[in-house]
């Protein structure tokens, strides 16, 4: 729910193991669901994206279960069964019955948080894209092109959205002016799953938002305000008239797709009786929060939620309607579900199993994007290069990486996270197809870890190292990749930024435990975290940022010890969380980028010899005395570890400075752009734009698109690396790495 902080909001649907999860005996079909929505039916990702480690979500799951598991809820069946995984859990999940897009404070528009509905509809395509491309590789049991389009697509949003108006001040008359709007996003999301084939729709309304405790504790004035149950009229009525053309939308779509079923269930009415006769079912003061602070009337407090300190949980909570003031109780869930179930509450009068379990005739499967393959290059100039700085000769012992990072050393994380498309010619180096890599093929990152892990043959299968935020097809068996395209040590408009990504890695550690102690998988022990490599390379949109936000040379030194404290500040929460060797890359010539250079260079008079931005390489190398600084304080203070700082400014301005040596022409040119000469970069027309060109495969280019760098520079830099020649101390990675 918008507003309230870090609290976890997460309820989960019981009907998802009633309907999807029965006992053996009454399986005959396989039933597959793919559910959108908020913290109502949010099984984990906000723990998973968010929050630092899995204890942090107590007391929830105090019910049945010894520690919380992301739902924010009281608890689950003492069973082992397979709940709807979360999309964004990559660690133990289970897809082959679908999977949950639904986060917690989402909303179907854009509401300041990263998940509004339309992300999680492309988080889904990738999905489905990711599936197809494991599928082909002959990997896992995973879901079908014919089990997609059978599937049941369920959407429960809208009560962030409602609140969200009431909370911004909006008078009832305009939070119901705005629901068109609203609607349109829902009716947008479903035209795009439909046209990607999917045919079986359920849709649920939105609840009483005036009954729940939190609205009646923030939110009432006076009796007046209140209906005759004591529910806040306006929040209530809100909702009635959302669900109103709710179900205007709901018939619409259900004569515009002849071949779609659409499903809308009344939420409403099935909550509103728990309310309403919550005698029958056993609960006692119906408007009163179980877990929180205050007491009576409401036992709602903003600033003492659930799982503060100050916050305590009732004894029963199956005799509360309210978990948190916001969520629904097991016990309450639990009904919900049966009616669900029911069908009595749907229209038309269908159960979700009947629809789950029903079949259409085959048919076309929607215009998903379809793949691209390009042949493999064979040019002299890649070849010379792969000789002249090949990677060192293989090493067989285990190798862990952690790292944190942006674009330079992200491996799919934006994509898989955000669902956003990273389309052609990327890729189009080795892996003949997109990976998410803003590169024509492999990163410096993947260059290392192929030789850390594998023998060095390009003929082999290397696991590279797996995105965090990739939940299908990842290999957690040598570390975790946490960087993500776009992001900064301080937060962006990319919702990752380096204290997330560490929080990610406590709660990556904390539930590889708990997958341990289950005997699930070829998991990283306790000694392997204790002697893994954490690396570092963040700094440069930091300090891209602070000029793009036109700031002096001056005011942006001035802000470099603020970067730095970041990292720091990250350094010392793994440290404390037992990691103990540390690789942290400084930062590059940013003033030699070509997209710097076509959008900041105003004259001249600003260049270097080289014919880079002065100022910016000029930050960039104050940057890096003081990360240098940063370092050797680490190394004084930590004795029991190993702080190495890796000059990465010097590996890759000499790829300009002796860009002949190493046969690249064109030096401050990006391969793929627009423009042509100097640098080949306009701003609109971005590489992967249809007016956008590349250069030949295996042309000599240091930029691939005007910000990253290009395979063959990226192997150079990776030799480079590994060499221990530009580290402080000197010493290699590898060496580190199995010290």
């Amino acid at each position: 729910m918008r507003g309230m902080g870090r609290r976890g909001m997460a309820l989960l649907f019981v009907v998802v193991i009633l309907v999807l999860y029965p006992l053996p005996t009454y399986v005959d079909s396989k039933c597959i669901l793919f559910n959108f929505g908020d913290s109502n039916s949010d099984t984990g990702p906000y723990c998973w994206c968010w929050l630092p480690s899995r204890l942090s979500c107590w007391p929830a799951a105090s019910s049945s279960t010894s520690l919380p598991g992301g739902s924010v809820t009281a608890g689950c069946e003492n069973l082992k069964i397979n709940y709807l995984s979360p999309y964004l859990e990559s660690s133990g999940s289970n897809f082959t019955h679908g999977a949950n897009f639904a986060v917690a404070g989402a909303a179907i528009q854009p509401n300041g948080g990263p998940f509004p509905l339309s992300t999680q509809v492309l988080q889904f395509r990738h999905f489905k894209k990711r599936t197809r491309e494991l599928r082909s590789e002959g990997l896992g049991s995973l879901i079908s092109e014919k089990e997609f389009r059978n599937a049941v697509y369920s959407f429960d949003m809208g009560q962030n959205d409602i609140s969200s108006a009431f909370i911004a001040n909006l008078s009832y008359p305009q939070v119901v002016e705005n629901i068109p709007s609203i609607l349109s996003s829902i009716k947008d999301a479903i035209e795009a799953l439909y046209e990607n084939g999917g045919r079986k729709f359920w849709i649920y309304n939105t609840g009483p938002l005036g009954c729940l405790p939190q609205t009646l504790a923030l939110r009432k004035n006076n009796g007046s305000e209140l209906d005759p149950l004591g529910c806040h009229a306006d929040y209530n009525n809100a909702a009635k008239a959302f669900n109103e053309q709710m179900n205007t939308l709901c018939d619409k779509m259900s004569s515009e797709y002849k071949d779609a079923t659409i499903v809308c269930t009344d939420m409403y009415a099935i909550k509103y009786d728990l309310f309403a006769n919550h005698r029958e079912y056993g609960f006692e003061n119906p408007p009163m929060a179980c877990c929180a602070h205050g007491g009576p009337p409401y036992n709602y407090a903003n600033r003492m939620t659930w799982g503060k300190p100050t916050a305590t949980a009732c004894a029963a909570a199956d005799r509360s309607i309210s978990w948190d003031g916001v969520h629904y109780t097991e016990a309450a869930n639990k009904i919900i579900a049966s009616k669900i179930q029911s069908g009595k509450y749907s229209k038309p009068q269908i159960t979700l199993t009947t629809l789950c379990r029903k079949t259409k005739k085959e048919g076309g499967m929607g215009n998903s994007r379809a793949g691209y393959s390009l042949p493999s290059f064979n040019n002299l100039f890649v070849v010379v290069i792969l000789v002249l700085y090949p990677l060192p000769t293989h090493v067989d012992s285990k190798c862990i990486i952690f790292n944190f990072g942006d674009s330079n050393s992200d491996t799919g994380a934006l994509t898989s996270g955000l669902g956003l498309y990273l389309g052609p010619p990327a890729g189009r180096q080795f892996f003949h197809k997109t990976t998410g890599r803003f590169c024509d093929g492999r990163l410096y990152i993947d260059f290392i870890l192929m030789y850390l892990l594998l023998n060095v043959s390009e003929n082999l299968k290397i696991n590279y190292l797996s995105p965090y935020l990739e939940s299908s097809g990842s290999n957690f068996t040598h570390g975790v990749n946490f960087a993500v395209a776009g992001v900064a040590t301080q937060m962006t408009g990319v919702p990752f930024p380096l204290s997330t990504q560490v929080l990610q890695f406590l709660h990556f550690k904390n539930r590889t435990r708990d997958l341990r102690s289950k005997g699930l998988g070829s998991l990283i022990s306790e000694k392997e975290f204790h002697d893994a490599v954490y690396s570092f390379d963040m700094g440069q949109n930091d300090i891209s940022i602070a000029f793009i936000a036109n700031l002096s040379y001056p005011r942006v030194v001035d802000n470099i010890p603020s970067i730095l404290s970041r990292i720091e500040d990250a350094i010392e929460a793994i440290y404390e969380n037992g990691g103990r060797k540390f690789w942290i890359y400084n930062t590059g010539p940013l003033g030699c980028l070509p997209q710097t250079l076509a959008l900041r260079k105003k004259n001249d008079s600003e260049l270097d010899l080289l014919g880079c931005l002065a100022d910016y390489n000029n930050a960039a190398k104050a940057f890096n005395e003081q990360m240098n600084k940063l370092c050797d304080k680490l190394s004084s203070e930590y004795k029991n570890a190993t702080t190495v700082c890796t000059d990465m400014y010097s590996i890759k301005y000499d790829l300009f400075a002796n860009h002949k040596e190493y046969g690249f022409e064109n030096p401050l040119m990006a391969c793929c752009g627009h423009g042509g000469p100097p640098y080949n970069y306009a701003d609109r027309i971005t590489c992967g734009q249809p007016t956008a060109t590349a250069c030949a495969v295996g042309d000599r280019s240091i930029s691939w698109d005007g910000v990253h760098y290009t395979e063959v520079a990226n192997k150079i830099a990776a030799s480079k690396i590994l060499s221990g020649k530009y580290s402080n101390p000197q010493i290699k990675l590898t060496t580190l790495c199995r010290s």
